[in-house]
């Protein structure tokens, strides 16, 4: 049995249900938490446990920017150890992030590199993956902070820095509500 969440997170401004903006079933919604509401019909989704259907991949997530005519950020969380992140706005660009990359680091240094931990040149090949991330988190901060201007959202770019960033040692749902308070949906949303 799994430990921690797996499932989704969406944060839309809309008023469709979950089942309606991504063509499910409507039974999809017994696994759907209440959605979270705020200024501007803002909303946070939380479907639990969904296998039902991938809904990250590029094709959802620009059909629900459409149907919604405004940005939309889809999460999956696996197990609470581990999340991707895509957003996008309406007919732009589709873009990703990751949390809890530091989980996979020593996988990363060994499929790269082929080397374990130990070795001579683990910390060059350690430095070499890290610097290539944070290069990743440099790109995602700036398609971040552009995907919340074409929201209209007004937000503190060091507080959106940090929240991309920061190297999460805690649930990565966690660190996905981190994200989206720092877009402005205000310090009473919960990860709960």
């Amino acid at each position: 049995m799994a430990v921690g969440f797996y499932g989704y997170l969406v944060l839309a401004r809309t008023r469709e249900s979950f089942a309606e903006l991504f063509r499910l079933p409507s039974w999809t919604e017994e696994y759907l938490d209440d959605p979270a509401t705020y200024a501007d019909g803002w909303r946070v989704f939380r479907l639990r446990d969904h296998s039902h259907r991938e809904l990250v991949p590029d094709g959802p997530v620009r059909a629900v920017a459409a149907i919604t005519g405004s940005p939309v950020l889809v999460c999956q969380v696996y197990r609470s150890d581990y999340a991707t992140l895509r957003g996008c706005v309406p007919g732009g660009e589709l873009w990703r992030a990751e949390f809890n990359v530091e989980l996979d680091l020593w996988d990363a240094v060994r499929e790269e590199f082929g080397v374990r931990e130990g070795e001579p040149e683990w910390e060059k090949c350690v430095e070499a993956v890290t610097v290539q991330w944070e290069a990743a988190r440099a790109e995602v901060l700036a398609q971040v902070l552009a995907w919340a201007a074409a929201a209209g959202l007004e937000v503190d770019a060091a507080a959106v820095a940090a929240a991309v960033r920061n190297r999460w040692e805690r649930q990565t749902e966690a660190a996905v509500y981190e994200l989206f308070r720092s877009l402005g949906l205000g310090s009473q949303l919960s990860s709960a």
